[in-house]
């Protein structure tokens, strides 16, 4: 394989972080897992070889402190917006952890970036009443509420399990979101909004939690939400996406390394990382 250039490697950050009340224990390990999984998989879709990793990406990791939620928000912030700062021309991805790292990461990718849009793919909405350092439930919330990021510049797809409260607020908010059960029915039309969408803003960022796939594909996740995307649907799903010049960073959170059967979880997730080189 054709080594890329230093400088235009895509940068892969370590976040180890996990604000979860507890419930998701073992997202912390992940990013390793990940990065060490990477040898496993050969070539990617496009039958691109993947030898060494550290031909293929610029590693950082983010140093946090999980018995301090404070403080490591803090820390995510000030490196992901240093990270943005530095590296503005190259992808950037980051690895968690739960999906509490992509408040205080989009927070800096808005700071960063005018014109900015966030593209989620999830279960849940993630937008129950946001607690003081926002917990992988609320973060999205947390983000409209406490950094003035406008609601319209959201596109959510795979919801299927919200709460109440979540659902009047994302009505209220005006947010474009799509259920699983909407994808499915209506995956063309969706497509094309999303394609739409995308040409609007010049700075965009995915966030992939990885319960968007169905569970008997991804048996190492914190919840299971049946009836999900399988794991076919899902990657042509990030493809698409992700063949958009704008897409500027991408996180991928939410594999349990403790749950994760035959390293299922991880292994796909890997995959979907081979996707962006």
């Amino acid at each position: 394989m054709k080594k890329l250039n230093k400088i235009n490697r895509p940068v892969l950050v370590k976040v180890p972080f996990i604000n979860g009340l507890g419930k998701t224990k073992g997202c912390e390990i992940s990013p390793d897992k990940i990065v060490n999984t990477i040898p496993e998989i050969w070539c990617n879709e496009s039958l691109k070889p993947i030898k060494k990793t550290e031909e293929i990406f610029n590693i950082k990791k983010i140093n946090v402190f999980n018995e301090n939620a404070s403080k490591s928000i803090e820390a995510i912030f000030n490196e992901s917006k240093k990270i943005f700062s530095e590296k503005s021309k190259q992808k950037i991805i980051f690895l968690g952890g739960d999906h509490s790292i992509s408040f205080p990461i989009t927070n800096a990718f808005n700071s960063c970036f005018k014109n900015s849009a966030f593209i989620i793919l999830d279960a849940h909405a993630d937008c129950m009443k946001p607690m003081q350092e926002p917990t992988h439930e609320e973060w999205l919330r947390a983000l409209i509420e406490k950094t003035k990021v406008n609601p319209r510049n959201i596109f959510i797809i795979g919801l299927r399990n919200i709460y109440k409260d979540e659902l009047c607020f994302l009505k209220q908010k005006k947010i474009k979101y799509f259920t699983t059960k909407d994808f499915f029915e209506n995956r063309n039309k969706i497509e094309k909004e999303l394609k739409k969408f995308m040409k609007k803003f010049k700075n965009i960022y995915l966030s992939l939690d990885i319960d968007l796939i169905d569970p008997v594909f991804t048996p190492g996740i914190s919840y299971e939400e049946p009836c999900g995307l399988t794991s076919r649907e899902g990657l042509s799903l990030f493809q698409k996406i992700i063949s958009n010049k704008n897409i500027k960073a991408i996180d991928i959170n939410e594999v349990n390394s403790f749950n994760d059967s035959k390293n299922k979880t991880t292994k796909l997730a890997t995959k979907f990382l081979c996707e962006l080189i």
